[in-house]
């Protein structure tokens, strides 16, 4: 056998500032000063990555290593052949990619509602509710109560009475969490307000008459008339949307608490092929003092072979009573 001098590895030195290399030295048995030599060799430099790209983590960096030969080394009595370095697998880039996400991940769907003191005495209700659009909303207000819808795209804005100086309102919407908000509203207590709601098709109508007037004359005041100058300030507000199944709504006359005209009321209950032969139910109610409870309202339609038309029904008395 040939003899073999045994060969030591020397450790890798780090020489200099990061990114100035590395040297590998490579030292026989013999003392390296009786050889006047050193053998040194090239070691693994540092490649920089590029900068990372925005949004993009980056961890560790990528080593390229120089090759070299391949070399005996003595392992006890043995020769073992050494791969070159560069057969040997070298870090790798390692990337790390951010979490993902989506630019039309869901909006934000949050619900809010907010109240603001209008004129005449009115509430202007805003509920906001982004991914909701085109669902029922239940709107309650005091004893009044009615169904409105929201827009596909926007909040939805409402008017109404405001039946109490400081007024709460709720809105909901089906699966989600109740609304509720509160404001303050001097001028409610300037106007006396008389209510007639009921659930359903529109089936219903208020129809205030202010002074001796008649129907259809100056101060005669309703849904397709809500403003008359004859009715001295006096109003109604239409409320709910009929394009719901089953809504709730509502017809609201304001007259200033300080007008001295005397006002009638009568109910319209609309006579055609949806409502013949049926019982129609619907209830009023005032906010004047004397009014503590609302006064129900049944109406029993005629047959269909009665024409299409209109019922015209006086208000009950205690509503009469209380609103004078």
């Amino acid at each position: 056998m040939v003899p073999v001098k045994p060969l030591k590895l020397a450790a890798v030195a780090l020489v200099g500032a990061l990114g100035s290399g590395y040297a590998l030295q490579l030292l026989d048995g013999e003392d390296a000063a009786s050889r006047g030599q050193t053998a040194q060799m090239a070691g693994p430099s540092l490649a920089r990555p590029s900068p990372p790209q925005a949004g993009t983590e980056i961890s560790g960096a990528l080593v390229s290593l120089p090759g070299r030969e391949a070399r005996d080394i003595v392992s006890g009595d043995r020769i073992v052949q050494t791969a070159a370095l560069d057969d040997a697998p070298a870090p790798g880039l390692q990337f790390t990619p951010p979490a993902e996400t989506d630019s039309a991940a869901a909006p934000d769907c949050a619900m809010t509602l907010s109240l603001s003191p209008g004129a005449a005495g009115t509430i202007t209700a805003t509920l906001t509710a982004p991914c909701n659009g085109g669902e029922a909303v239940s709107i309650t207000h005091d004893k009044l109560r009615f169904d409105d819808r929201m827009p596909e795209s926007g909040p939805l804005t409402v008017i109404l009475p405001a039946l109490k100086v400081d007024a709460t309102v709720q809105m909901s919407l089906p699966g989600a969490e109740a609304q509720h908000a509160q404001v303050t509203v001097p001028e409610a207590a300037d106007y006396a307000r008389t209510v007639l709601q009921w659930s359903g098709t529109p089936d219903f109508a208020l129809h205030a008459f202010h002074g001796e007037t008649g129907f259809g004359q100056p101060g005669h005041v309703h849904a397709l008339n809500p403003v008359d100058p004859g009715a001295q300030g006096a109003f109604t507000l239409t409320l709910g949307h009929g394009g719901l199944e089953q809504p709730r709504l509502a017809h609201v006359h304001s007259v200033p608490a300080a007008s001295a005209d005397p006002v009638h009321f009568a109910i319209a209950a609309q006579h055609n092929g949806d409502t013949c032969g049926r019982v129609l139910q619907a209830e009023t109610f005032v906010n004047a003092p004397r009014a503590t409870t609302s006064v129900p309202v049944t109406v029993h339609m005629d047959s269909c072979e009665t024409e299409a038309s209109f019922v015209m029904l006086p208000v009950p008395q205690p509503l009469e009573l209380a609103a004078n």
